[in-house]
């Protein structure tokens, strides 16, 4: 190593716990990375989209803090029309209570970025969750820099949820692609009646910090009430073809 090359490692270790980040270690667990900053969030194809709501919805849930400080949703008055509401009683498949989350609509996009920056000021929040839909137009690098700026003045979490065909340049902690998996069998099926799998959904990172292994797959854990990191496959060679002599 050259005399420049040290100077240059000493000054990266000098500054390194000075870079305002604000990110925890991963360690291979996404989850201890979407506790903090701001986090884009779509689905990898138009039917995900369900799927990327309940992953958002899950995120704030586990950023829940103590105090019973609410989570604020916010999402496009017009994409109602396409997506839905909210369903309360839902809301306990990804962690969340009726009574914790602040729901808010908003009639114009420039309106529903200017909820995040607002309640994100107030401090009083556990997270925020911004949905922007197909109605997503105005949406830039300035935005989403504010809105990051923000995120990281008051330690609130962040997700906005944006249509499936997004990207570009981003100011965003991470940018998520979310994507439907087949259910986990439910433990507690009985033969002849067939009840409804776990909820299950693959999480790969798209943008953002540096990670070992950037897909993962979650499922509905029902002793957390939440989803949780699901157990990887064990290595195993492939199962041998009997072939038969003609």
């Amino acid at each position: 190593m050259t005399c420049r090359e040290e100077r240059l490692a000493a000054l990266r270790r000098a500054i390194a716990p000075l870079t305002p980040t604000g990110l925890p270690e991963a360690a291979g667990d996404p989850l201890s990375l979407l506790a903090c900053g701001f986090h884009e969030c779509a689905g990898e194809r138009s039917v995900d989209h369900a799927a990327a709501l309940a992953f958002v919805l899950s995120c704030a849930a586990l950023a829940q803090r103590p105090g019973d400080m609410p989570v604020l949703f916010c999402m496009l008055r017009g994409e109602t029309q396409e997506t839905g509401r909210l369903y309360p009683p839902a809301l306990a498949g990804c962690g969340l209570r009726a009574e914790d989350l602040l729901y808010v609509s908003a009639t114009r996009e420039r309106d529903l970025y200017w909820v995040g920056e607002e309640a994100l000021s107030t401090g009083g929040l556990s997270a925020v969750v911004l949905c922007t839909g197909n109605r997503e137009r105005i949406y830039d690098f300035t935005i989403a820099r504010r809105l990051k700026l923000r995120s990281e003045r008051t330690a609130i979490p962040l997700f906005l949820l944006r249509p499936w065909q997004s990207g570009g340049a981003s100011a965003a902690t991470a940018r998520w692609r979310v994507s439907r998996c087949p259910g986990l069998p439910d433990p507690l099926q009985v033969p002849r009646h067939s009840l409804l799998g776990r909820a299950r959904f693959r999480l790969r990172l798209e943008r953002g910090p540096l990670f070992r292994h950037d897909i993962w797959e979650f499922a509905y854990d029902d002793a957390a009430g939440h989803f949780c990191l699901a157990a990887g496959l064990a290595h195993r060679p492939p199962a041998e073809t009997k072939t038969r002599a003609a």
